[in-house]
């Protein structure tokens, strides 16, 4: 299928100046009046988070799926016979209001845009569908949207990723037009990432001016920080699969990853928008006025994935409705376990986490 198959009208979009390392937020607004449902198609590269009216639609990380995209230098020197990007679709219907509603899409980053191996820049590109009782209308992504820059401010895909939340009042601009994919675009049509479970990391212990937690496993996610009002210092957490004979995180098994934040001291929840991380213990390092931070975890089911390849049948929690596996494609498939040590952790990163920080 091809880009007007899903996308009609629309315009892959970007920043006016980008390299690799560039994350933005694009935004765009749609009138609605009497909407019996609405949908979206959209991409963002290398993977996004969409947001309607401040609320992520897709709480699941690492879309779009990963692909070949389009045509690059391969270091092997493979030669394809094609090339593909699979396009996933939204119900946005319980996000939208009467009137003027608000898309932004946060993207860059992952695959697409890897410094040794990079496809292209980073871009967007979306259409929504509203369908009224006798009539169908389509917003679609283009010049009018405005785009501004991201709180992720350093950012290596399999290392580290670093987000400032001081001064970052929006600067919105006109988005330009960029180079569409020459690819095939597919339907989205097997499982991705998906948070599915709560679990409570274990702190253990202190030292180095850090708190280090048990995940219990070795395993792959990212952490969730609760950080409180008056924090303005940066805050580091490392990760490790193991601990020196003393208790602390061996940094000889700790690959080189960390998530960083400086805040802006008002009362946030963060997580890293698009990066895994590799671990089984991991310590968070502050100043003295963060000690009161919370911590929570999210982590990739990796106990889990034989047991649901085999049973198609097993609920899998996402949001706040239960869904099922309804197919699976390859044994490489990864969902997510949520950690937290406070209630239902879903909930609190649907409502919380997941509220587009400080950019709407």
């Amino acid at each position: 299928m091809t880009q007007e198959h899903f996308f009609g009208n629309a315009k892959w979009v970007g920043a006016k100046e980008r390299t690799h390392d560039t994350f933005s937020v694009l935004r765009g607004h749609f009138n609605v009046e009497n909407a019996n449902k609405a949908s979206i198609n959209l991409l963002g590269l290398g993977f996004f988070k969409c947001y309607i009216n401040g609320i992520c639609i897709n709480p699941d990380t690492f879309l779009p799926l990963s692909s070949d995209y389009e045509n690059t230098c391969d270091p092997r020197d493979e030669v394809l016979a094609g090339h593909r990007i699979y396009v996933p679709t939204f119900d946005i219907t319980p996000f939208i209001k009467q009137g003027d509603n608000t898309i932004d899409i946060h993207f860059g980053g992952g695959w697409y845009t890897l410094k040794n191996r990079p496809f292209g820049l980073p871009k967007a590109i979306y259409r929504i569908s509203v369908f009224e009782d006798d009539n169908t209308l389509y917003f679609c992504s283009d010049e009018n949207c405005l785009i501004s820059k991201s709180y992720v401010t350093d950012y290596d895909f399999v290392k580290y990723e670093s987000h400032a939340y001081a001064n970052i009042t929006p600067e919105w601009e006109p988005a330009v037009a960029v180079e569409p994919l020459i690819t095939e675009y597919c339907r989205t049509d097997c499982p991705h990432d998906a948070l599915i479970k709560t679990i409570a990391p274990q702190k253990i212990g202190m030292g180095d001016g850090g708190t280090i937690y048990d995940c219990g496993e070795n395993t792959t996610g990212y952490p969730v920080l609760d950080i409180p009002a008056g924090e303005t210092e940066k805050i580091t957490v490392l990760f490790s699969e193991k601990l020196t004979d003393d208790g602390k995180l061996d940094m000889t098994h700790h690959h080189k990853q960390k998530f960083t934040v400086t805040s802006d001291g008002e009362v946030r929840t963060v997580q890293p928008e698009f990066t895994w991380f590799g671990f089984r213990y991991n310590g968070r390092f502050f100043s003295s006025t963060a000690m009161t931070t919370a911590f929570r975890l999210v982590t990739s089911a990796t106990m889990l994935e034989a047991l649901v390849l085999f049973d198609r049948s097993i609920p899998i929690g996402v949001g706040k409705e239960p869904c099922h596996v309804s197919e699976v494609h390859n044994d490489k498939m990864r969902l997510a376990i949520l950690f937290s040590d406070t209630g239902s952790a879903t909930d609190n990163l649907l409502e919380g986490s997941h509220t587009l920080n400080r950019l709407v």
